[in-house]
């Protein structure tokens, strides 16, 4: 039977590589399309403290550059100085997506961020459907720790019934781990009145499992989720009817034929969304 690969494997993995590789290569870049990064924090000083050790490390064997998507607070770049850490945003081809499979009017819609982390990349999708911004206040109690995360004691709607009753609801996060809040954000949102909930996220994990959003898309809560091939995803999440799945290797490829070409990348960073 398949045996679970862990980060930590995969980045012993990487060390390795590195290891054959130096004193032959003329220069190593890494893609890592999920950052190896710690996901609870208590401040941004703290920010990902094993993914700021693993990127020094990565530093002091010589790695040009190190190519990943949508991390969760870009400022662990600041850990490694003398090495390029170049983030790119998957937004662009999820909506591209969204627009070309579903029948929505823009006027009709809200963006939702599950909590203030994420209303940097919600407000790139409020800019381009022009719509309102709202979003969840998440209270923690740090001195609590439940399966390695903060216990959450609030998680309340910043907004009012109005914005949402009749609309299309698009919530936009970074991650769905365990999906506890998000599963609560859909819930509060169809319970406000909302019309068809659709949840963008670009890491799908579903460290639980599936079974709970399968109970959201049988009882109408949940519309669709719209994902990413960034991490693995088995053919028993990508054949579910409320899961769709972008592929964002075009775009990594693009990157990649820059650097290769040693071409700038300002004319990409120009359309790339959340710069």
């Amino acid at each position: 039977a398949p045996r679970p690969y862990s980060p930590d494997d995969h980045y012993r993995d990487i060390i390795r590589a590195i290891g054959a590789l130096r004193g032959h290569a003329k220069e190593i870049s890494i893609v890592m399309p999920n950052l190896y990064e710690g996901r609870q924090h208590k401040g941004s000083a703290k920010e990902s403290l094993d993914c700021s050790l693993a990127l020094q490390e990565l530093e002091s064997y010589g790695i040009k550059r190190i190519v990943t998507f949508d991390i969760h607070n870009d400022g662990v770049a600041n850990a490694i100085p003398k090495t390029e850490l170049k983030n790119i945003h998957p937004t662009k081809p999820i909506l591209w997506d969204f627009i070309n499979n579903e029948d929505f009017d823009p006027n009709k819609t809200i963006t939702i961020s599950p909590d203030e982390g994420a209303i940097k990349r919600a407000s790139y999708i409020r800019d381009v459907f022009d719509n309102q911004l709202a979003f969840f206040n998440k209270e923690r109690d740090q001195g609590k720790i439940i399966d390695g995360k903060a216990k959450i004691l609030g998680h309340a709607f910043i907004g009012t019934p109005s914005m949402v009753r009749g609309k299309d609801v698009i919530i936009r996060d970074d991650i769905i781990d365990s999906g506890g809040s998000m599963i609560d954000t859909i819930k509060q949102m169809k319970n406000l009145g909302a019309g068809r909930v659709f949840v963008i996220a670009t890491f799908s994990l579903f460290s639980r499992g599936y079974e709970e959003f399968d109970k959201l898309y049988e009882e109408g809560y949940l519309y669709k989720v719209y994902s990413t091939n960034l991490t693995y995803v088995p053919e028993e999440l990508a054949q579910r009817p409320w899961f769709h799945c972008t592929d964002c290797s075009r775009q990594l490829a693009e990157y990649l034929a820059y650097y290769k070409n040693e071409q700038s990348l300002n004319e990409l960073n120009q359309t790339d969304p959340e710069m």
